[in-house]
């Protein structure tokens, strides 16, 4: 990560503390006084705990309305899915799920955490705005011992009003989501962004919902934080968790495609999904994707790709919905 920082122009890099805090007592309280020393300004840009960076966070919502626009969804998601470390992101899209107005009231927020990172669980365990310990997990990117005093006022009246749902993963199950991404989307992440992949399978959306995800339902993921991350990575995570992970069932009913770019893609045609080998005879659309009949199933886009799968959760069959829009899982 290091290397990246001075390829991307960094003139100088100290890595400091044992995690986020810790590394921001250091500028604080040595670096800051001393640039000031030398005659200079110095500029501290704080990774969650800032309404600058909130705001910057709401803009994301921002884009998935205009994009659920652009391919003719009528609906806003049902549940937006993001990984919470300090808890800048969730502040950020709770904020931008507000200013839409009435018109997505009824959207909900999931927090996902790993073990060992978890400083809202273990905040909401305790009824107290307190730090944990020490970061134990894998997920370094979500390394904040306590999370801004901004989040603890808003995430426990919204749990309480069911408008946010928090959850704590292993890190085995972190890295599977990671490894599953690589593998179905071709994006490789991190495991502080791959344990929001992870919820996708093994019931586990089922386990946090507290029942089965409905057909008609529309999930969001943001996928963020994966600087850290290499295709050497995504391999021993591999080879490191897999044996503790539940595999996901075997086999779909349509082959995952290769990317497409969503830039080439006439939203308001019909068509199966570009890349698949094969159709099934029993086909039907559901929304703008042909699957097989009975079955429910979700689209992922995003990052300037989209594809088509099966997943655990939705393999089942089930009666069709009355409601137009598609079921998804969308990959932003």
């Amino acid at each position: 990560m290091i290397d990246k920082l001075y390829a991307a122009g960094a003139k100088e890099v100290l890595q400091h503390g044992a995690n986020i805090a810790e590394a921001t007592a250091y500028v604080n309280e040595v670096l800051m006084p001393q640039s000031r020393e030398n005659g200079e300004e110095p500029f501290y840009v704080d990774p969650f705990n800032h309404p600058d960076i909130w705001q910057g966070h709401e803009s994301i919502v921002d884009e998935m309305r205009d994009q659920f626009e652009e391919i003719g969804e009528d609906h806003p998601p049902d549940w937006i899915i993001c990984s919470c470390g300090g808890g800048g992101l969730f502040n950020g899209v709770m904020g931008g799920i507000e200013r839409q107005g009435h018109t997505w009231a009824k959207t909900g927020v999931i927090a996902v955490e790993t073990e060992g990172a978890d400083s809202l669980n273990k905040a909401l365990e305790w009824n107290e705005h307190k730090a944990i310990d020490k970061i134990t997990s894998i997920a370094t990117s979500l390394g904040c011992v306590k999370i801004s005093e901004r989040t603890w006022d808003i995430v426990r009246p919204a749990l309480k009003s069911g408008k946010a749902k928090n959850i704590v993963l292993t890190d085995a199950e972190a890295a599977m989501g990671s490894w599953k991404l690589a593998e179905e989307e071709r994006i490789i992440v991190e495991a502080a962004c791959g344990v929001n992949i992870a919820l996708c399978y093994g019931g586990r959306m089922e386990k946090v919902l507290g029942r089965p995800p409905r057909p008609e339902e529309s999930f969001v993921i943001v996928v963020c934080g994966g600087s850290n991350v290499s295709t050497d990575m995504i391999e021993e995570y591999k080879r490191t968790y897999r044996h503790l992970v539940e595999p996901s069932l075997p086999g779909t009913p349509i082959r995952s495609p290769s990317p497409i770019n969503m830039n080439t893609i006439d939203h308001g045609k019909k068509d199966s999904v570009q890349g698949s080998d094969s159709e099934p005879e029993d086909a039907e659309f559901v929304g703008r994707y042909k699957v097989p009949k009975g079955y429910a199933g979700h689209a992922s886009m995003g990052d300037g790709y989209t594809g088509f799968h099966i997943n655990d959760y939705a393999v089942k069959p089930h009666k069709p919905s009355k409601q137009k829009r598609p079921q998804n899982v969308i990959i932003c």
